[in-house]
């Protein structure tokens, strides 16, 4: 079970914070004030930080890749930029802005997940299937949809 550390900076003041705050956590002596963390929660929050931290260096990596060795995700990034660019420098409605950038995100987001299917695929069957040529399908169905749904965006926002 997890224990929350409550960290506290004591001045002259707050004698009733530091009071209250160890009394819920149930120490004994009431008195008694605890600032900062351990060291070892300390080692294992910066463990934690640097996890965070490569996670998201894999999944920029992941963004290059698809950038650089996909053709139609090369497209719909250049197409979602220079919409949201050319758009944001008309005096439209925000709502406009907006939907335009979380349909943009979301076209990205699919054409991401489509290519992804479509390398695991390949890497398992590499020979043709029948059914791993309907997976392929499917999701290059959902990444039609999710153009066509920017491409209705882009127009009503341009249309504005």
């Amino acid at each position: 079970m997890r224990r929350m550390v409550c960290v506290f900076l004591i001045t002259a003041g707050d004698e009733e914070i530091a009071s209250v705050h160890n009394r819920a956590r149930g120490d004994r002596a009431i008195g008694e004030r605890h600032v900062g963390l351990t060291g070892n929660t300390m080692k294992k929050n910066i463990a934690k930080a640097k996890k965070v931290l490569r996670s998201f260096s894999h999944a920029f990596r992941g963004l290059r890749h698809a950038f650089w060795g996909e053709l139609n995700f090369r497209l719909m990034a250049y197409a979602s930029i220079a919409a949201i660019i050319v758009l944001g420098s008309k005096p439209i409605l925000s709502s406009y802005k907006l939907a335009l950038v979380l349909a943009s995100a979301l076209l990205l987001a699919v054409e991401l997940i489509n290519t992804a299917i479509e390398r695991a695929m390949d890497l398992l069957l590499p020979t043709e299937h029948e059914e791993i040529k309907h997976i392929k399908d499917m999701t290059a169905g959902a990444a039609l949809i999710a153009s066509v749904c920017w491409l209705i965006v882009a127009l009503c926002a341009f249309a504005a």
